[in-house]
């Protein structure tokens, strides 16, 4: 699916960043009963915990009807295999690969940590038993901050956690560890505590201090342990429009696909949705080129040029200009200076987490030729 959120107030963030986050979302209901309880459900309650206020807010439920979506494969079991474990061990179903939504379409977890928020509530089967969906694990800082968005939306409880953008210890681990305070003696010392009483090698302290002051550069609120969405915007009185268009059948709504109708004519379906209403509609549109000059025009040229389009054979249109600059806005903000009508890009500030630097390369190769053979239209334009 495609995504896009519109918010009428700004993020906190003083500029982009991009890492993990770890989320739990769950029926408001089961928030509710926690409460009622005197019970903080957020994303470091117990699991046990989580499983009982479930329970408590859907009196006769079946622990193998709580249906746990998170992401799944042999390369997130250092990352979340631990957490598996804590809710395999409470008897509950952790959704697999296959497993069927009651839209009647097979489920994936190998990516997707937005589209399953969607489903995340309760429902009766065929033998009117009911049945719990919610989401556990972690997400991309930006799909996270956009589905915690969607609570009121959903009526859904969301909870995040802020983890490091390599990500290489357990989520428990993670959470704790970018609360620490890497200026502080003994941050090496806690730091190996944290991660199994070891001593930690110091490009490996540097590594995960510097992923902290980054946090802390961006604004991110890393004074608090648990994260809402009101957390990202500091007014707390924001509204939210999220715009859905879905690529493929989604399981999690039911919602179809892009369906070709005719030869160059196609239907799509896309949602929008506030906190007091949400539209599913279509639209059917007509190619007026054909389709493989027609791809072209969705991707960015960036991409293009990245994936081996070749920009010193490609017709050049005055529209570069523009769409180039909106690209590295969106693309490579943090390497951006704005000086008046100019900006300078500067990539040495770009993290090579967020672009490889092969791909740097690539892309300053293809500025600097822009900036050459066409310096009317990219007057704008300086690489430094």
């Amino acid at each position: 699916m495609a995504v896009f959120h519109l918010f009428d107030s700004p993020l906190r963030l003083s500029r982009p960043y991009e890492s993990y986050m770890g989320c739990l979302t769950v029926p408001a209901r089961v928030a509710e009963a926690a409460e009622n309880a005197s019970v903080l459900l957020d994303y470091r309650t117990p699991r046990r915990q989580v499983a009982e206020a479930i329970e408590a807010a859907y009196p006769g439920i079946r622990r193998e009807h709580i249906h746990v979506w998170t992401l799944r494969g042999k390369s997130r079991v250092r990352r979340l295999g631990r957490l598996w474990e804590e809710w395999e061990k409470l008897g509950v179903h952790l959704v697999e690969d296959g497993w069927k939504a009651p839209s009647g379409l097979e489920v994936f977890t190998d990516s997707g940590t937005y589209a399953p928020t969607f489903l995340v509530g309760s429902w009766q089967d065929e033998a009117d038993a009911t049945h719990v969906f919610l989401c556990d694990g972690y997400a991309a800082t930006a799909e996270a901050v956009q589905a915690a968005s969607l609570s009121d939306v959903l009526d859904v409880h969301a909870t995040m956690a802020m983890f490091s953008p390599s990500f290489a210890l357990p989520c428990g681990v993670e959470a704790r560890l970018m609360q620490l305070d890497p200026s502080a003696p003994d941050f090496a010392q806690r730091l190996g505590t944290l991660i199994g009483g070891r001593e930690v090698d110091a490009g490996r302290v540097r590594t995960y201090a510097a992923a902290i002051r980054e946090a802390a550069a961006s604004n991110m609120p890393l004074g608090k342990q648990v994260l809402q969405a009101d957390d990202f915007l500091p007014e707390k009185d924001w509204r939210v429009l999220a715009s859905v268009g879905y690529m493929c059948d989604d399981p999690y709504t039911g919602a179809p696909g892009v369906t070709q109708v005719a030869d160059g004519i196609y239907r799509v379906t896309t949602r929008l949705a506030t906190r007091k209403a949400s539209s599913q509609i279509t639209f059917t549109l007509r190619f007026m080129e054909p389709f493989e000059t027609t791809r072209q025009v969705f991707s960015p040229l960036l991409v293009q040029f990245l994936s081996g389009v070749d920009h010193t054979t490609r017709p050049v249109k005055i529209s570069d200009s523009g769409r180039i600059l909106n690209e590295l806005q969106t693309m490579l903000s943090q390497a951006l200076e704005h000086d008046g009508e100019r900006i300078r890009v500067h990539f040495e500030r770009i993290n090579e987490l967020v672009m490889p630097r092969e791909k740097q390369a690539a892309v300053r190769k293809v500025l600097e030729w822009y900036k050459a053979n066409h310096p009317v239209w990219f007057e704008w334009l300086e690489v430094v």
